[in-house]
């Protein structure tokens, strides 16, 4: 019940407050689905925009990596299950 208000129930009420108001601005629940969309879409923008910045940084750190394991690959050749890379 703590979860559900606060975080489901405020997302609740945002949605239904943007569908009031492009339904009361537009007079049509189509436009009213498409504007809740663009909304939504707009608000999780930043929280792709970090992870987008969290996957770039991992991907660099393998590539920075990628030489040293692969020289520890060829040291331990044939020792598979005891190594885990």
């Amino acid at each position: 019940m703590i979860f559900y208000n606060l975080f489901i129930y405020p997302l609740e009420m945002l949605v239904d407050f943007f569908f009031v108001f492009f339904h009361e601005s537009f007079e049509n629940i189509g436009i009213s689905i498409l504007g809740i969309s663009i909304v939504i879409n707009m608000l999780s923008l930043p929280l792709y925009n970090k992870a987008e910045l969290l996957q770039r940084k991992e991907r660099d750190l393998r590539m920075h990596m990628a030489p040293g394991i692969s020289r520890i690959k060829q040291a331990f050749k044939g020792d598979e299950q005891y190594m885990i890379l």
